[in-house]
């Protein structure tokens, strides 16, 4: 995971918070019932892969684009997506900068050896433009330097973008907006080590167990109630009634236990993306109009 990406992965006086952080407690919570079960390991963006392909973590969310290539030549499987992500570019609203055109003649931030990096320069070559593109180690120096406004804007997936905008207290912050979105697609998901197809599984149907609890509207607060739905389907998803659990190895309430621990999709969304004015990036539910979905199981 990462540690210095706040809303996604940060280390801060020792302790862990974001929304794939969230998601190792979750795991923990279905396999062991216990939320604080788990050892995060902060991998270098290089380490990320060989360090579940090498076993020294068993599964890693460190904003992690699910892409065929990566499936098939790292030595790791990807479980599902958690975010549909996409790379944007962001300018302060006061820089008269208002299209990719405007950058002629400008500097832009990007994390170094990234896929951005490549990708804004392929959209500049396209466009037949020249830039100053400037390139940084870490999340929060990018941010710093664009905070200060040593670089005119600041490019990567939204939500590194979005995730960096709470590295500071709002009114300390830039006001900006993003000038271009899509410029790739960045569906982010957890990776597990390719010969582990059972562990796959638990990692898969842990992940999903909170996008459909946010479905049907179960919450950390009130999952218990659920317990005595008379929905046959609510009924098998919180292990009172199917085979579901025993199918992974698991307990019959480790969807319960879960939820109870960090809550639904939603929930964990708005836990570590606390922004006042409802912004939202990853796709969101598809009952809501996004792209994520629960699979239907039998």
């Amino acid at each position: 995971m990462p540690g210095s990406a706040p809303g996604l992965g940060f280390l801060q006086d020792g302790e862990f918070t974001g929304f794939e952080v969230d998601y190792g407690r979750a795991i923990a919570a279905a396999v062991f019932g216990d939320p604080e079960a788990v050892e995060f390991v902060v991998s270098e963006p290089e380490e990320r892969f060989s360090d579940v392909a090498n076993g020294i973590v068993d599964v890693t969310a460190r904003a992690i684009t699910h892409t065929l290539g990566r499936d098939a030549l790292l030595g790791i499987d990807f479980g599902p997506v958690y975010l549909y992500d996409s790379q944007i570019v962001c300018a302060p609203i006061d820089s008269g900068i208002n299209s990719l055109e405007d950058l002629e003649g400008r500097s832009i931030g990007v994390i170094s050896g990234t896929t951005s990096e490549r990708n804004i320069q392929e959209a500049a070559d396209e466009l037949d433009i020249t830039f100053d593109l400037v390139t940084f180690d870490s999340p929060l120096e990018l941010y710093d330097a664009y905070n200060d406004r040593e670089v005119d804007v600041v490019t990567g997936d939204g939500s590194l973008i979005q995730s960096l905008a709470l590295s500071v207290p709002l009114a300390e912050g830039i006001p900006s907006r993003p000038i271009a979105t899509g410029l790739s697609k960045e569906p982010l998901a957890v990776i597990v080590d390719e010969n582990q197809s059972e562990w796959k599984d638990v990692v898969t149907w842990t992940v999903y167990a909170t996008i459909q609890a946010a479905e049907f509207g179960i919450t950390s607060e009130n999952v218990d109630d659920f317990l005595d739905s008379d929905d046959p389907a609510i009924r098998r998803f919180l292990g009172v009634e199917g085979d579901l659990s025993e199918s992974l190895g698991l307990d019959d309430n480790f969807v319960v236990d879960a939820i109870s621990s960090v809550g639904n999709w939603q929930q964990i969304y708005d836990r570590n993306f606390p922004f006042p004015d409802g912004s939202s990036i990853g796709g969101g539910l598809f009952s809501e109009g996004g792209l994520l979905y629960y699979p239907p199981f039998a």
